[in-house]
């Protein structure tokens, strides 16, 4: 091996990118404008993940709202709901475990 070190090339798997599921989060809190851009700006922009389906309804003031999101690793949600919980008026944010 000492003789063919110059060969060796270092190598950086990604399988773990190839493969993603969908995670349904579900958040609450108190509505304001430009509150929905900030979570889809933080989702898209800045965290990078996909979103496939978000639903928000506001009812005397209190929003309540969930979105599924292609995530490849239970880190990469964790992270997105640690964003999201962030955000000025969230209350409540946690991932749904059974929504099929």
């Amino acid at each position: 091996m000492s003789n063919e070190g110059d060969r060796i090339v270092a190598v950086k798997w990604a399988i773990h990118k190839l493969n993603s599921f969908i995670a349904r989060v579900s958040m609450s809190g108190i509505d304001r404008m430009g509150l929905v851009n900030e979570i889809t700006n933080i989702i898209s922009s800045e965290l990078k993940v996909n979103m496939t389906r978000i639903n928000i309804s506001v009812h005397n003031g209190i929003f309540e709202g969930t979105i599924d999101v292609y995530v490849h690793h239970t880190k990469d949600l964790n992270n997105l709901i640690m964003k999201i919980s962030g955000i000025n008026g969230i209350d409540n944010v946690r991932r749904v475990e059974d929504f099929s």
